[in-house]
């Protein structure tokens, strides 16, 4: 290639490097001064040719990859001149089966200035290529957001560090994956501070993190590119970034009363494929309107463009953008609530914000996305710390408070302080503004606190308010709800008679169509309720195949309502039915559904209760893990604050304790459970818990009489209750002590009077154990 020297190449320079190289190959280098002399002389300052300088570029790396492959880099394409391209393109067509790869990148977006006319040379030769070598161009602008996020992930873990998802995700929320972008980001977090070494010389967050403020070379990229705007494109891409990271075309043509498909063109020809400052994601219709939906490349883009707005002009867009917005959506405006909220929060016009703020937490609690819908409520009533003190303020907190009430019982369970602050504040506002069917609202969710934390009596006198109420009104949609809190709370007062009468008025009372919508509004489904709770009273009362089916009925029920935390409480009051069914397969069954669905969608209490009966399943054939589970559960459980249930927890913990040989320890157990169901009122399991203290003083050999007296007082209790489940179990052990002091025919009438008035689930445990001993009796 002599025609190199000294026009692409040095002579000097390529002598000095074979001198320094070869210093003993000699009469090779005599050869290389001859040539160089040779073709320093020839050029002597005439213009070359341009095919000539080509053809020996080509000759010259063909020869060299004979020796070895050869791997040619070029970077920065969009500022390469025509005879550069002209070059590449003829070593591309000359190089097909030489051993040889030309990478080349390039940023569409920057573009010489002559690429706004037809010559486009580089956007020629890369298609040219495309059809003689076939889809050879990697565009890195279509990288998958998991392909980004893995970026990130790897490029962090280079170093050691904590950063765990919330940060990672953050950081590609800003970059979009950009190297340059989350390099730098990086960089500035570092020197300020926001991200530090811990002691072991791991990155972590710093006490302050603060991803707004942008480093000088990203904000100096981001600047360029938005300078090459004409002021028509600058205007609209600078309305777009007021309503968000992404916007819809129609909003922002209206909002600069410009045509639509104008618009559309500007944004898809203009800032998508020429300047690639936007990308279109989606269409969708409103009606008769058609949206077209649009993303900014980077949130840095339209972070740069708003911040770049004074107050009083985002104040103006803001209100413009949501009263587009309103308009384009009419009746349908619910769909983006979120949104609107934004829009007029930032416009400060409270008034239309707090409207949507409640609307948008009312569509996540529908679709059971409580603590996105606590979010939303949470930011509502800051909203209202600028309103002026009065009724109108006072009735849109209440507002706020009640759908905020359910969605914190769901998410920290019943008996959580929040829930009784936030109830209590909204009984003050209900008496403030005289607000009767509220109150109804809010008196029921003070029931159920007080209910779970073990205030039995509050919680009946409260239920007998709520009745008192509904009846007052004569509004049936109310008397359904106050049925069913009165009902519940008889039960574990241990009045099943009671408890069944009202629960059954409930359910006559209930009608799918009408009342669905009861479980948004009140937290969990009447009719799922009423039928959970009457399913454990059949069984209590002897009608275990009725019991089967209430049950079945409510998980039934429940799917057609396709509400998770009602579905919850069906499948964990099955869970109880079969466990003192003592069918265990099916126990354990609905114990594993009910956890999973609780887990799924974050219902700490449902969860909790599944878990804890899941011990004591668990007991029967492993004792010690059994113990170990129904513990951690008691724990829990105390941890939330609730104290209904436990004596139920204590008498699985004692059974379970009383197999391993711990009766000592389980006796304690019972006596506790006993004395917590004085103090709180909760008499559910007393009858059983008095059985299981005879059983434990028979294993720890105590005189029959201590053994017959606690054996005694379960009858006594479950009669009471009318509980023929319990009084079948105390029945059998009081007659097997009678066997053995010879009163065997005591033992057979007793346990004979009891099974009589069994009608149905003869095939249940219980009743087969009674057939057997009345056998051998």
């Amino acid at each position: 290639g002599p025609d190199l020297v000294d026009s692409l190449v040095s002579g000097p320079s390529i002598k000095s490097s074979a001198q320094a190289h070869f210093p003993d190959r000699q009469k090779w280098l005599a050869k290389l001064n001859k040539f160089l002399a040779q073709a320093s002389a020839l050029q002597g300052g005439a213009d070359i040719k341009p095919k000539n300088l080509f053809q020996e570029c080509a000759v010259v790396l063909q020869a060299l990859s004979k020796q070895k492959p050869i791997i040619m880099l070029l970077d920065d394409l969009h500022w390469a001149d025509n005879e550069s391209i002209s070059l590449l393109f003829h070593l591309g067509r000359r190089f097909g089966n030489s051993r040889i790869l030309i990478l080349g990148a390039f940023r569409p977006d920057e573009f010489p200035s002559y690429t706004e006319s037809d010559d486009r040379p580089l956007r020629k030769m890369v298609s040219e290529f495309r059809r003689a070598f076939g889809d050879i161009v990697i565009d890195l602008g279509q990288i998958t957001e998991p392909e980004t996020l893995r970026f990130i992930d790897q490029l962090l873990d280079t170093e050691p560090n904590r950063f765990g998802d919330a940060f990672r995700k953050e950081l590609h929320r800003h970059t979009s994956g950009n190297p340059l972008f989350t390099i730098e980001l990086l960089r500035a977090l570092e020197e300020r501070g926001d991200i530090i070494f811990d002691k072991e010389r791991r990155w972590v967050n710093g006490p302050t993190l603060n991803w707004r403020k942008l480093p000088a070379r990203i904000e100096s990229v981001v600047e360029e590119r938005i300078n090459r705007l004409s002021d028509d494109l600058l205007e609209l891409l600078t309305v777009a970034s007021v309503e968000g990271e992404k916007f819809t075309a129609e909003v922002i043509a209206k909002v600069l009363a410009r045509d639509d498909l104008e618009t559309v063109r500007n944004l898809s020809s203009k800032l998508d494929k020429a300047h690639r400052l936007v990308h279109a994601y989606g269409t969708r219709r409103i009606g008769d309107q058609r949206l077209s939906l649009y993303q900014f490349r980077h949130i840095l883009f339209q972070k740069h463009l708003y911040n770049n707005l004074d107050s009083i002009e985002r104040a103006y867009l803001h209100e413009e953008i949501g009263s587009a917005l309103e308009t384009i959506y009419s009746d349908r405006v619910e769909d983006i609530a979120p949104q609107l909220a934004y829009q007029f929060i930032n416009a400060g016009i409270v008034e239309k914000a707090v409207d949507y703020v409640l609307s948008a937490a009312m569509k996540a609690k529908r679709v059971s996305a409580y603590r996105e819908a606590i979010t939303h409520l949470n930011k509502g009533l800051a909203l209202l710390d600028s309103f002026p003190a009065g009724t109108d303020r006072a009735r849109r907190e209440l507002e706020l408070r009640i759908p905020l009430g359910i969605s914190l019982i769901a998410t920290k369970g019943y008996g959580a302080s929040e829930v009784e602050h936030n109830y209590s504040r909204a009984r003050e506002l209900c008496l403030e503004i005289g607000d009767q069917p509220r109150i109804f609202h809010v008196l029921f969710g003070l029931r159920t606190f007080h209910l779970v934390r073990g205030e039995h009596q509050i919680s009946r006198e409260l239920s007998e308010q709520l009745l008192n109420l509904a009846q007052t009104i004569e509004d049936d949609e109310l008397l359904l709800e106050a049925h069913q809190a009165l009902g519940t709370t008889m039960f574990y007062q241990g009045e099943l008679n009671g408890s069944k009468e009202h629960l059954e008025k409930g359910l006559e009372l209930y009608d799918i169509e009408r009342h669905h919508t009861h479980a948004y509004r009140f937290g969990q489904d009447p009719g799922i309720t009423c039928l959970s709770y009457l399913s454990l009273i059949s069984l209590s009362m002897g009608f275990a195949e009725r019991a089967v089916t209430l049950s079945e009925q409510a998980i039934s029920l429940a799917e057609r309502v396709a509400h998770p935390f009602s579905m919850a409480l069906a499948m964990s009051f099955a869970a109880l039915l079969y466990r003192m069914s003592k069918e265990w397969a099916h126990a354990k069954e609905k114990v594993e559904s009910a956890v999973a669905l609780s887990r799924e969608h974050g219902f700490p209490f449902w969860e909790g209760l599944a878990s804890t009966l899941g011990g004591g399943i668990v007991a029967e054939e492993d004792p010690k893990n059994g113990i170990e589970i129904i513990r951690q559960g008691m724990e829990n459980w105390e941890a939330m604050g609730l104290k209904l249930g436990l004596p139920l927890y204590h008498a699985l913990l004692a059974e379970a304790l009383g197999r391993t040989g711990e009766t000592d320890e389980a006796m304690e157990v019972v006596d506790e459970a006993l004395e917590l169901g004085k103090i709180f009122g909760d008499r559910l399991v007393e009858a059983d818990l008095f059985r299981i203290r005879g059983d434990l003083a028979l294993a720890m050999h105590r005189e029959a009489g201590e053994i017959e007296d606690a054996y005694q007082h379960a009858l006594v209790v479950s009669r009471e209750q009318h509980n023929r489940s319990f009084e079948l179990q105390a029945a059998m052990r009081l007659a097997q002590l009678w066997i053995g002091q010879g009163k065997s025919e005591d033992g057979r009438h007793l346990v004979k009077g009891v099974y009589d008035l069994f009608t149905e689930g003869f095939e249940t445990a219980d009743l087969r154990a009674a057939q057997k001993l009345l056998g051998e009796l």
